[in-house]
């Protein structure tokens, strides 16, 4: 008998997928028929998915994709507002939805976003992890928590990354940022046609690979360290800012569960 762990992790498996091509990492989202939307089984994917990129001494640069139209929807909303569901996950999915660079998992490599389509919610927190971007016009940008009533604090390095009243308006609007306003803000690296992603990722992370892993390593840290000093801190208090909203969740779930309970005693 199979523990939920061990399930979970090969569920994941078939939806989140890690090959080494050569000297590059490629990580694959596979969950088309939910937009490759993050439950707990691609969560628990995802970073198993991390985990051995930067485990296999053959890899120099990793790739991260979606399949089909969408690079990555965000959280699965059906496991969001069921508590029993997130509980049985496993302590990787425990740690956050998906890896959080320089604050819970540490890649030593550099990380290629290739986006072909929507990255909402944990999606931008993946491209925000990205060290490059490759996109292309189809690609949108957004923090729809605030449509949700859901908890927003992984947005709190975004003002790095984007000018201040942009992510301000991301934050308070829930509206995506089209591909192209991004490439203007230079949060895209480049902006290619969509059948062109996937091999404008692959070659970037190639070109990189080709150079001594101690230069490029060195290289990126100077400028992540740069943009992310005291990243520690700015998201703990991102997330301390959040506690009032995670408190309503918690608040509404036990009012609706307790109205389930009396609904189901009064048809027994």
């Amino acid at each position: 008998m199979t523990s939920p762990e061990n399930d979970e992790a090969s569920q994941g498996a078939r939806l989140v997928t890690f090959e080494a091509i050569d000297d590059v990492g490629r990580i694959t989202i596979a969950n088309p028929r939910y937009r490759n939307a993050i439950s707990s089984v691609v969560s628990a994917g995802i970073w198993d998915a991390f985990e051995s990129a930067e485990g296999d001494d053959r890899v120099k640069a990793v790739v991260i994709r979606g399949v089909d139209d969408s690079f990555c929807a965000g959280a699965d909303l059906r496991e969001v507002r069921k508590p029993a569901a997130r509980s049985a996950t496993s302590d990787k999915r425990r740690r956050g939805l998906v890896p959080y660079l320089g604050w819970t998992f540490t890649l030593s490599k550099p990380l290629i976003g290739a986006v072909n389509g929507p990255a909402y919610g944990a999606g931008f927190m993946l491209v925000q992890n990205c060290d490059l971007v490759v996109a292309s016009p189809r690609a949108r940008f957004a923090v729809p928590e605030v449509r949700c009533g859901l908890s927003g604090a992984w947005a709190s390095a975004l003002p790095r990354w984007l000018p201040p009243r942009v992510a301000m308006e991301l934050l308070l609007t829930g509206e995506p940022l089209t591909a192209q306003r991004a490439y203007e803000l230079g949060m895209i690296n480049r902006l290619v046609p969509p059948d062109r992603v996937d091999d404008e990722a692959l070659e970037l992370a190639r070109a990189i690979a080709r150079f001594r892993p101690a230069n490029v390593r060195a290289s990126r840290d100077l400028v992540r360290h740069s943009v992310e000093a005291d990243l520690d801190a700015l998201l703990n208090a991102g997330y301390e800012l959040f506690r009032p909203v995670r408190d309503e969740q918690r608040a509404a779930r036990a009012e609706h569960d307790k109205w389930k309970a009396g609904e189901s005693g009064a048809q027994g």
